[in-house]
């Protein structure tokens, strides 16, 4: 078994596997004649989930009553289990179901889903749940009356202690009702762990033995987790008899108890379930088993692995050299950038850091984990060009930046106070003129004079520094000065700074004004041809019919003679 899991687990073949069981069951599949007549149809809670005719449960029929219910007998003869797995009772077939339960002697039911999954209705409430929970103490359903008596409570289960009480011939028994809460329909619960302390609980109270009657199990349509559950069990009841976990074959028990059900195990995922469940319940229950089958696989294993390292696979092909980066490498740029850029703290992007190393799960997916990668490996060769050219200009300018400010702060005998403010202010100039550069699609405006740049803002930046020798040095400037100072440079890179957007809005609508005025100018032009061709034409209309009036009205005064018409011969 474990030789098998690893092998469906390392080439992924739980879809393949599974449909093969499908392909195979389907041959083995009996006729369901009964369950497709017009009377039973109204019963079934799908059309396509019907009872075999060999296993179904027959009721008997009361009152002229049906003695169909969606419901069938699986056994297990080698292993003496027997179990009812049935679909979740409708609110007309409650009736059916509690007669089932008295009539095979059924001691407790397995409830394997919720009454309302995914906002849709998947089984009736057929059972009561108590005054202390809103619900009612007793439900009746034709001649069986349920009562509710205690309830034991824990994370992922329920488990109550009912009454069922046979009105027609005054008997009552005590029916457990277990209730799995966290199983999602077409899924698989959390962890075997969860389910398997559910089913131990149902063992340890006796109810899945043969001294009583076969345990109803269902959740909505009776097969997917239903299979799952009467798989575990059958199983480990097989390793309790045999000692044997690697001897046991899932395959065949699957198939075996679909003879008896359509479609036991709905999903590849509920039975690599099955497959986990079993290995931690064998591993609960029979911790010497489990680690005798665990050391047989890994010395399988291992000889398997000493087999492929004895066949020497062909020699590598020799390394290439990798070729030594270039001075103008975008990776040695991008070195000098973040040595030259000033460090920014977290909390300007908090979000850019909370996601870049970020790892989202879902508790509904396959168990994988998906990464959001935030490297600038994934930008295109242009820009990684466009960013080192910036690069580079952003390091030429910031060192003779740096070079003119520390020449004049020697001479001018400043304190390290201004200098601080000095390169930061340069380096604010720095990024402005980066993005002056990015702007030279756009047209020239023609005022040039106004135009700031970067020779301009470091001319302004001395000058601004000498006027500031004037102040005292950095050993007497008190902690109120250093502030003003700090306020004052920030001010004067705000002022700049929008001095430079102005300028940039005041370009572009210098721009979108000659485009307009542009076309303007061509509508003009071609609307005056227009014109022109129009007023000509009219004046040639005007003319010729000036003079075809005039000759008509000399003709008819008879000014005009009429040529003469010759005689015929």
């Amino acid at each position: 078994m474990l030789a098998e899991l690893d092998e469906l687990d390392s080439n992924s073949g739980w879809v393949p596997f599974f449909q093969k069981i499908n392909w195979i069951a389907k041959g083995n599949a009996g006729s369901q004649k009964i369950a497709k007549l017009p009377e039973n149809r109204q019963l079934n809670r799908y059309r396509d989930v019907l009872p075999y005719d060999h296993s179904r449960i027959i009721l008997n029929a009361e009152d002229g009553g049906t003695d169909y219910i969606n419901a069938n007998l699986v056994e297990v003869p080698s292993l003496g289990r027997r179990y009812i797995l049935c679909q979740g009772p409708l609110k007309h077939t409650s009736a059916h179901f509690w007669q089932m339960v008295w009539e095979q002697n059924t001691k407790a039911v397995i409830m394997l889903n919720r009454v309302i999954e995914k906002n849709q209705i998947k089984c009736y409430q057929y059972w009561p749940c108590g005054e202390a929970v809103g619900h009612t103490n007793v439900l009746e359903f034709g001649n069986y009356r349920i009562t509710y008596i205690d309830e034991n409570m824990s994370e992922f289960f329920t488990v109550k202690t009912l009454e069922l009480y046979n009105i027609k011939k005054d008997e009552k028994r005590t029916i457990y009702h277990f209730h799995y809460l966290h199983w999602p329909d077409f899924g698989v619960p959390s962890s075997p762990a969860t389910f398997l302390s559910f089913l131990f609980e149902a063992r340890n109270t006796g109810v899945l033995s043969n001294d009583v009657g076969p345990a109803v199990i269902h959740c909505s349509a009776g097969i997917g987790r239903s299979g799952t559950y009467v798989m575990v069990d059958c199983i480990l009841k097989e390793v309790e008899k045999t000692k044997d976990l690697n001897g046991v074959d899932i395959k065949k028990t699957l198939l075996e108890i679909r003879t008896y059900r359509l479609g036991l195990i709905q999903t590849p995922d509920q039975l690599r379930f099955t497959y986990a469940a079993i290995l931690e319940g064998t591993h609960q229950l029979f911790p010497e088993v489990y680690e005798e089958a665990l050391d047989k696989f890994m010395e399988m294993r291992g000889d398997n692995v000493e087999e492929e390292e004895e066949e020497e696979p062909p020699p590598l092909p020799p390394p290439r050299k990798r070729p030594e980066p270039q001075p103008n490498d975008t990776t040695d740029i991008e070195k000098k950038r973040r040595r030259s850029l000033p460090e920014t703290p977290s909390e300007t992007n908090p979000l850019v850091d909370a996601t870049s190393q970020a790892t989202l799960s879902s508790d509904e997916s396959d168990g994988e984990d998906e990464i959001i990668n935030l490297s600038e490996s994934s930008l295109s060769e242009d820009e990684d060009e466009t960013n080192a050219n910036r690069v580079v200009e952003d390091t030429n300018i910031k060192d003779d930046t740096s070079r003119n400010v520390k020449q004049i702060s020697e001479d001018s005998g400043t304190g390290s106070i201004e200098l601080s403010g000095r390169i930061s202010e340069e380096t604010s100039k720095s990024e402005e003129s980066q993005d002056v550069e990015s702007e030279k699609t756009l047209e020239e405006p023609e005022k040039v004079e106004s135009k700031v740049t970067v020779d301009d803002s470091i001319v302004s930046s001395k000058s601004e520094i000498l006027l500031e020798d004037k102040s005292p040095s950095a050993d007497d400037v008190s902690p109120a000065t250093y502030d003003e100072g700090k306020s004052t440079s920030k001010e004067s890179n705000m002022g700049l700074r929008q001095r430079q957007v102005g300028q940039e809005k005041e370009d572009e609508a210098t721009k979108l004004d000659k485009e307009s005025s542009e076309k303007e100018t061509v509508h003009e032009e071609s609307s005056s041809w227009i014109r022109t061709i129009v007023k000509r034409s009219l004046i040639v209309i005007a003319i010729c019919s000036i003079a075809y009036l005039a000759y008509r009205y000399f003709r008819h005064t008879g000014k005009v003679p009429r040529p003469k018409r010759g005689r015929r011969l």
